[in-house]
């Protein structure tokens, strides 16, 4: 990867470079605030970069905060806590037009069993259980060890799943299926 940074989007704009980037990380310090939509930063409708996708690097975040970020455009939240290694394979995944959200964010989530019955009617006791399963960032290997089931299985409910919630991707599936019960039970995150 080539790496160019500058202090701010619009210095980047003004240095006349000539390459299309492939990505926007934007990163921002301790204690700074994220961004309430993607139209705070000077990139317009038209300009060349409205189709880059853009990923927020930050300080550990709640996870309602990082879904907002994902909610209003931003391709993935990495925090300063991940190693070197998985924020370039993250980079890399979002590049390829995937979602990164580590699974610290949505383990925090918060979880009701009564709530997701009610709100997620549609989906069946075991697919309810695949998704609080992939919520908590778990692999189908150690989903289907832990549900007692095959692989092959577990495969078949999350096909059926990210169908449901018409997901394209496992962290879809997550921030989907939370922001269904913040909706059902009419809880608002903090």
């Amino acid at each position: 990867m080539r790496v160019v940074s500058a202090p701010s989007i619009k210095e980047w704009l003004r240095s006349g470079l000539d390459m299309e980037p492939s990505i926007i990380l934007l990163s921002i310090p301790d204690g700074g605030r994220l961004p309430g939509s993607l139209s705070e930063l000077p990139i317009a409708a038209h300009d060349r970069l409205a189709s880059v996708p853009i990923v927020v690097h930050s300080n550990d975040r709640p996870g309602h905060q990082v879904l907002e970020l994902l909610r209003i455009g931003a391709h993935g939240f990495i925090p300063t806590s991940v190693s070197t290694e998985v924020a370039v394979q993250a980079l890399r995944l979002i590049c390829a037009g995937g979602t990164y959200v580590p699974p610290s964010c949505l383990q925090s989530l918060p979880y009701k069993a009564q709530g997701a019955s009610d709100g997620a009617g549609f989906l069946t006791g075991r697919q309810l259980q695949v998704v609080e399963a992939i919520r908590q960032g778990k692999p189908n290997k150690i989903i289907a060890y832990e549900l007692n089931m095959c692989e092959s299985t577990v495969k078949v409910h999350v096909r059926a799943i990210m169908k449901k919630l018409k997901a394209r991707n496992r962290t879809e599936v997550a921030y989907l299926y939370s922001s269904s019960l913040g909706e059902a039970d009419g809880a608002v995150p903090n």
